[in-house]
């Protein structure tokens, strides 16, 4: 086990400040950061967290993170399959809008294979499949960072740009819409 450090700190407060933010009518939620500035909690953790995968990825080979990526992504199903079972219970016992209310669908073969695909997203469950996604692209994000820091910075801002062009994003499924915490985008939508 590895001893904690700065990043490790910063991400402690920024899951902090998501719990604060995620209680209703919490009046503590006024002195978090998203009410300042151009970002909240969630992407200081995205970049807290991508911090470390390039300190990470520049000592070497990527094994380890596929691992952890992998291992991210196994518990995020397995936890959103038995949370849509949850919420399938109290469907049938009278909750009639809990699915609705959490951005679910019925248990069937699309709604796991949505879940299978990081396509269909429980509410504040939406960041895990965004991390997996850029985790799993860390190393060869790393690799061009080596090869050529403008080559990236080029390729960053051209998909910035596009996304806010043309106002594409990955697309939500079984359901309609795009994910919901969609960076690409540099904004929520539902």
């Amino acid at each position: 086990m590895r001893a904690p450090n700065t990043i490790d700190f910063w991400r402690g407060i920024a899951l902090l400040e998501i719990l604060v933010n995620h209680i209703p009518g919490n009046s503590l939620s006024r002195f978090t950061h998203r009410q300042y500035g151009w970002s909240d909690a969630a992407e200081v953790l995205i970049f807290l967290a991508g911090l470390a995968l390039a300190m990470r990825c520049g000592k070497g080979a990527p094994g380890g993170e596929w691992r952890r990526v992998f291992n991210i992504y196994v518990w995020h199903v397995a936890f959103s399959l038995i949370l849509i079972g949850v919420y399938y219970i109290a469907y049938l016992n009278g909750q009639s809008a809990i699915l609705n209310d959490n951005r679910t669908m019925l248990p069937n073969a699309e709604t796991f294979a949505g879940v299978l695909l990081l396509f269909h997203q429980l509410r504040y469950f939406d960041i895990l499949p965004l991390y997996i996604v850029l985790f799993a692209m860390g190393p060869l994000i790393a690799w061009l960072a080596r090869r050529s820091l403008v080559a990236l910075l080029c390729c960053s801002f051209t998909l910035y740009a596009a996304t806010r062009i043309w106002g594409f994003g990955v697309p939500a499924w079984p359901g309609t819409g795009v994910w919901y915490l969609n960076r690409l985008r540099g904004r929520l939508y539902s």
